[in-house]
């Protein structure tokens, strides 16, 4: 399963049975792993092979997965990234046995990055794309568009490119939680849907972006699947 479906399916889950229910289940579910993995040593412990206790122990870790992926669409992801960064600086300065892991940047890379941020050239996914595009050589398009590199990511227009930077935008701003791209949706038939962008916003909406042009629009494939996506999925692609 791709990593955008795991998320539509978790604000999927949120939407149905609220923050609250999803919160109290990730505490039951680790009260079990926690059961689980006690019962797993127990049977080592007794030299007893434990296959039954460590499949058990492992379908427990599954489920208390699913829930803190649910928490992380729940809240903004750098709220555990952050966190989980200075844990691993933490875990890492113990495993050296006591150098600190080195997770920040020092003085003249941060003066670098601020340097090519001026430029308009920064190339940290956490900014918005840089305002310079880099068209890619090849074969002439079918709708003439030109494919741009912005950060060293491919866009197969300079249009495309433009709405990405506004959604990363808004996700500074706290509107939007996250923004994946190139989404694959399946669709009957064995045909593939593949959405320029898949947002979800702070009350967990979900919405499919696709930068389209007036000729694109009018393409019968993209129609035919823009029916699909709404009589299949439940979801209205929005244009722009």
């Amino acid at each position: 399963m791709r990593k955008t479906e795991e998320i539509l399916i978790c604000a999927g889950a949120i939407d149905k049975f609220g923050k609250v229910h999803q919160l109290l289940k990730l505490a039951e579910e680790c009260a079990e792993l926690n059961h689980a993995i006690m019962r797993y040593l127990e049977t080592r412990e007794m030299d007893v092979p434990g296959d039954a206790e460590r499949a058990h122990m492992f379908e427990e870790a599954a489920d208390v997965e699913i829930l803190l992926a649910q928490l992380r669409v729940m809240y903004p992801y750098n709220t555990i990234d952050m966190r989980k960064l200075d844990k691993l600086s933490q875990l890492q300065e113990r495993v050296n046995g006591g150098r600190a892991m080195t997770l920040r940047l020092s003085e003249e890379e941060y003066a670098e990055l601020m340097r090519r941020r001026k430029a308009g050239r920064a190339t940290t996914s956490s900014d918005p794309p840089a305002a310079a595009h880099l068209p890619l050589k090849g074969k002439a398009r079918k709708y003439g568009n030109t494919p741009v590199t912005v950060d060293g990511k491919r866009f197969d227009s300079k249009h495309e490119a433009e709405v990405y930077a506004e959604l990363i935008l808004r996700v500074r701003a706290g509107e939007l939680k996250c923004v994946a791209r190139q989404v694959a949706f399946d669709l009957p038939g064995g045909i593939r849907y593949v959405a320029d962008f898949v947002t979800i916003d702070a009350e967990n909406r979900v919405e499919v972006i696709d930068a389209k042009s007036p000729a694109t629009r009018k393409n019968r494939v993209y129609i035919n699947k823009r029916k699909q996506m709404a009589s299949e999925w439940g979801i209205e692609i929005k244009e722009v």
